[in-house]
């Protein structure tokens, strides 16, 4: 027959264990939820990467030759740049704040954002010295300059050569 020393210790090692194990399961929770908004953010942010308006922004941007830019009046190129802009500032922000991650940032655009910045780069310096404002595309700077230097660390390949083994 069990003593009650022996029940309360035996209550006291199945208490523990129900702790441990919840706080086990709360931890897989937490690392499913993780998984699941990020993957939610990529299929979010892909979303707005192919959306008419700023794929035809896009084309304008990048047909243009760069030496052009910044002398640009055409409305048509401003409201290209300034749309693209603005969709680099908040891809900028929700990166900052950690709502999705640079690597998926990277890995979904990375590169064509690049291509961007450096088409826009002299429309940015322009607007910044009409407006007297260094904010203006602040986050959109923040977010190439992180990109550029995760770049170099992480000495990219384009995926094509860095997954021609991969197999379904």
């Amino acid at each position: 027959m069990l003593d009650l020393t022996t029940l309360a210790n035996m209550a006291e090692v199945i208490g523990l264990l129900v702790v441990v194990g919840s706080i086990i399961f709360a931890l897989k929770q937490l690392q499913h939820f993780r998984l699941q908004h990020e993957v939610k953010t990529a299929i979010e942010l892909s979303h707005l990467l192919q959306k008419p308006e700023f794929i035809r922004a896009l084309r304008l941007l990048l047909e243009e030759p760069p030496e052009s830019l910044e002398n640009a009046h055409d409305i048509a190129f401003n409201e290209s740049a300034m749309f693209i802009i603005l969709t680099l500032e908040s891809i900028g922000l929700m990166v900052h704040r950690r709502i999705v991650s640079l690597n998926i940032v990277w890995e979904l655009m990375g590169g064509l954002l690049l291509l961007c910045w450096l088409q826009l780069q002299p429309w940015v310096a322009k607007q910044r010295i009409a407006q007297d404002s260094e904010k203006f595309a602040e986050w959109g700077q923040w977010l190439i300059e992180q990109m550029q230097s995760y770049q170099k660390k992480h000495q990219h390949i384009p995926a094509y050569q860095g997954y021609a083994n991969w197999k379904p």
